[in-house]
C-alpha cells in the first residue's frame, strides 16, 4: 500500500513535490489506511500531507507516534506542527531524545526552549551511537543533570567506529572503558578504535578479534594483534583464514604459528608466597660461579708456565717425567674446574627455566581446513596445507569428487590414492561430473568399483550418459597404464 510513498521518500522526493504543485498527489497515494500513511508522511516531513489527512480525511487527530517519527528523522517543521496539535506530547521517552538521535541540533534547541523538554540518558546513548558529537557537547553544557552517559554509549560509539565521540566520552566520563568496548570495536573490524584502546591498555577477546580480521584476509592487523597482545595463533585461526579464501593470509598464519602461551606456575619447593628464587640463593650461585672462573684462570696460567718449562729444558729423564706428571695433574684440575663451572651454569639455566612463565607451542593444521579448501576447489590452498603436514582423508576426497574440478581430484589422488573409494565415485556421479568419474575408474586400479550402483546415483537426465561413461572407462581400465604417478 505504501510502496509508492516509500519509493518517493527514498529515491525521488522532488517528484512528489512536483505532483503536489500540479495537484496530482491524490492519484499517487493510497488512502485505504490513513494512519499508516500519516506515519510515513511524518517520517518524510510532509506537513502538507499531514494537514490533508487531519482535516480532509477526518482522522481523529495527530498521534504521538507521528511526532516521535518526525523528531527521529530530524524534521523541524513537521515536529513543530505536530507538537502543537498532539493532545499529550509527553511520554515515557521524551521527544528530545528522538531529536538527539537524529542529530538535528536546531530541533533539540527548539524543544528545550519552546517546549521545556529535558533529555534522559537515552539521548546521550543514541547521539553517541550515531556520531553526533555536537549534540553531546550541547547537552553536556546546557543540561548536565539530564545528560548522563551510560556504558551503552561507549559500546555503541566503539561498535559504529566513532573515534571522536569515544575520545570525548572518555575525557568527560573517565574510567568507563572496558573489555566489552574492545569486543564491540573488533566485531565490526574498527582498527582505529583498537589502536586507541591499546594506548589505555584495554583488551578484550583477542582471539575473536584476530578471527574477524582473518576472515577478510587482513593479515597486517592479525600480525599487530599477535605482536601487541602476545596472543597465540591457534588452529581455529587457520580454519578461518581458509574460509576467507585468501592464500596470502593462510600462508602467513602457517609461517607464523609459533606464539607465546601462558603456562601454569611450576611446582617448586620454595616457601609459600614466593614466585621467584630468593635473593640469597642467587647470590650464593653467583659467588660459586665467580670462584670457579678464578680457579680456571689460575689453572690455565700454571699450565702455560709448565709447558714453557718443558719445551725450554734440555734435561731428559726425570725432569721430563716430572713435567709430564705436573701437566697431567694440571689437566685434571682443569677438567674438574670446567666440570664445576658447567655444573653451576646448568643449575642456573635450569633454575631460570623452572621459573619462566611462557613457552612456545606449535600449532597444528586442523583437518577441517583441508576439507574447506577442497569444497572451495582451491588447489593452491590444498597444496599449502598438505605441505605443512595436513592429511587428505576420505571426506576430503569425496568433497573434491563432488566439486568436479579434475585438477584437484588428480593431485589429491596422486598424494593419497587410498582416500578415494566408492563414496568418492558416487559423489562424482551424483553431481554429474563425467570427467571425474572417468578419471577415477581408469586410474585408481586398487579399488573394486561398483559401477552399477554409481550409475544409479546419477541424476535421471544423465543416467544413460553416465552408464555409457562408466562402461567406456571400465574397458579402458584394462589396457591403459596408471597415470597417477605422472600427475603434477
Amino acid at each position: 500500500m505504501l510502496a509508492r510513498v516509500r519509493a518517493a521518500r527514498v529515491a525521488s522526493r522532488w517528484a512528489l513535490q512536483r505532483a503536489v504543485v500540479r495537484n496530482q498527489w491524490r492519484d499517487l497515494l493510497d488512502f485505504s489506511d490513513p494512519a499508516r500513511l500519516a506515519t510515513a508522511a511524518a517520517e518524510e516531513g510532509a506537513v502538507w500531507l499531514l494537514e490533508d489527512l487531519c482535516e480532509v480525511r477526518m482522522l481523529v487527530g495527530p498521534e504521538r507516534a507521528w511526532l516521535c517519527a518526525a523528531a527521529q528523522n530530524g524534521h523541524l517543521r513537521a515536529t513543530q506542527w505536530l507538537y502543537c496539535r498532539v493532545p499529550d506530547p509527553a511520554g515515557p521517552i521524551p521527544v528530545v531524545d528522538y531529536a538527539a538521535e537524529s542529530g538535528n541540533l536546531d530541533l533539540v534547541v527548539w524543544l528545550y526552549a519552546a517546549c521545556r523538554e529535558r533529555c534522559t540518558g537515552r539521548a546521550m546513548d543514541m547521539a553517541a551511537a550515531n556520531g553526533h558529537i555536537h549534540v553531546l557537547r550541547w547537552l553536556r553544557i546546557y543540561d548536565p543533570r539530564g545528560a548522563v552517559c551510560s556504558d551503552r554509549a561507549f559500546l555503541l560509539a566503539a561498535g559504529n567506529g566513532h573515534l571522536a565521540v569515544l575520545d570525548w566520552l572518555n575525557r568527560h566520563f573517565p574510567r568507563r572503558l572496558s573489555p566489552a568496548v574492545f569486543d564491540f570495536a573488533a566485531a565490526d573490524r574498527h582498527l582505529h578504535i583498537l589502536l586507541y584502546l591499546r594506548k589505555y591498555g584495554i583488551a578484550g577477546d583477542v582471539a575473536k578479534a584476530m578471527a574477524k580480521f582473518a576472515l577478510v584476509g587482513n593479515t597486517a592487523v592479525v600480525q599487530w594483534l599477535h605482536d601487541a597482545y602476545r596472543h597465540p595463533i591457534g588452529p581455529e585461526l587457520v580454519q578461518i583464514a581458509v574460509q576467507s579464501g585468501d592464500i596470502a593470509a593462510v600462508r602467513w598464519i602457517l609461517a607464523n604459528q609459533d606464539g607465546c602461551v601462558p603456562q601454569p606456575e611450576p611446582v617448586n619447593k620454595l616457601p609459600p608466597g614466593r614466585v621467584s628464587p630468593p635473593a640469597s640463593a642467587i647470590g650464593r650461585t653467583n659467588s660459586v660461579l665467580s670462584r670457579s672462573n678464578s680457579v680456571l684462570s689460575r689453572t690455565n696460567s700454571v699450565l702455560s708456565r709448565t709447558n714453557s718449562i718443558v719445551f725450554n729444558t734440555s734435561v731428559v729423564g726425570t725432569s721430563v717425567v716430572g713435567a709430564s706428571v705436573v701437566g697431567s695433574s694440571v689437566v685434571g684440575s682443569t677438567a674438574v674446574a670446567s666440570a664445576v663451572g658447567s655444573t653451576v651454569a646448568e643449575s642456573v639455566v635450569s633454575t631460570s627455566s623452572r621459573f619462566s612463565t611462557r613457552t612456545a607451542s606449535r600449532v597444528k593444521v586442523p583437518a577441517s581446513a583441508v576439507y574447506t579448501a577442497t569444497v572451495l576447489q582451491r588447489l593452491d590452498m590444498v597444496k599449502l596445507l598438505y605441505k605443512h603436514g595436513a592429511k587428505i582423508t576420505a571426506q576430503d576426497a569425496e568433497a573434491a569428487a563432488h566439486g568436479g574440478t579434475l585438477q584437484v581430484v588428480a593431485w589429491m589422488a596422486s598424494k593419497a590414492p587410498e582416500a578415494f573409494g566408492q563414496q568418492a565415485l558416487e559423489a562424482a556421479a551424483t553431481a554429474g561430473n563425467l570427467d571425474v568419474v572417468e578419471f577415477l575408474v581408469v586410474n585408481l586400479r586398487h579399488v573394486r568399483w561398483n559401477l552399477i550402483h554409481a550409475a544409479r546415483c546419477a541424476p535421471k537426465k544423465m543416467r544413460a550418459r553416465m552408464t555409457w561413461v562408466l562402461t567406456k572407462s571400465a574397458i579402458r581400465r584394462g589396457s591403459r597404464t596408471n597415470m597417477i604417478g605422472r600427475v603434477a
